[in-house]
């Protein structure tokens, strides 16, 4: 597991890529279970528990969903587990970094910009997130830099679409809510 963990964060300062990772679906269930549940804890800093959850199972969707369609085109399907897994475990290195910023963040921008540091460290973790989309494309499907920025950008853009779809952000949200997991249940679930 620490092998894994540390491909991840390789992966994750461009120092590797998704080949280098074994493409045994153990790997693959784990990085999603990875990106679960750091995507979910980050969720819960300012969403409902179910709001969280769904939010959180659509941002795993989605990017299967596009990956699969974009290597069936390319005829590459072999690569699913790979490129699925280092797009998961990187997520959750990501999220690993912004979990202990996020409350703040969430506070900042209810205060209407107030810290605007912890927002520009956020937003270059979301774009240090596009450039590792853009370098596990790039070697997946084995196109330029260009390209994969392009298709992460376009991924991004998608998965927020739907998840503003399904789940719209309310004004209340933004504040963090108090996270004693009994209230949480009790006031959400």
């Amino acid at each position: 597991m620490k092998a894994l963990l540390y491909k991840f964060v390789q992966i994750a300062l461009l120092r590797a890529t998704p080949q280098d990772l074994p493409g045994q679906g153990v790997v693959l269930w784990l990085s999603v279970a990875m990106a679960a549940i750091t995507g979910f804890a980050g969720l819960l800093i300012s969403y409902t528990v179910f709001d969280s959850l769904l939010r959180t199972v659509i941002s795993l969707a989605v990017p299967a969903a596009f990956l699969k369609v974009v290597l069936a085109a390319q005829n590459l399907r072999p690569r699913f587990n790979q490129a699925y897994s280092a797009l998961c475990g990187t997520s959750a290195v990501v999220y690993i970094i912004a979990l202990p910023v996020l409350p703040a963040f969430f506070e900042a921008v209810a205060a209407n910009g107030q810290g605007k540091l912890l927002i520009y460290f956020i937003l270059l973790l979301d774009l240090w997130a596009v450039l590792i989309m853009a370098h596990i494309f790039k070697h997946t499907l084995s196109v330029g830099l260009a390209s994969g920025v392009s298709m992460a950008i376009a991924l991004v853009i998608m998965t927020l679409l739907l998840v503003e779809t399904v789940s719209p952000a309310r004004d209340a949200e933004l504040t963090p809510q108090a996270f004693v997991p009994v209230e949480v249940f009790m006031r959400h679930g």
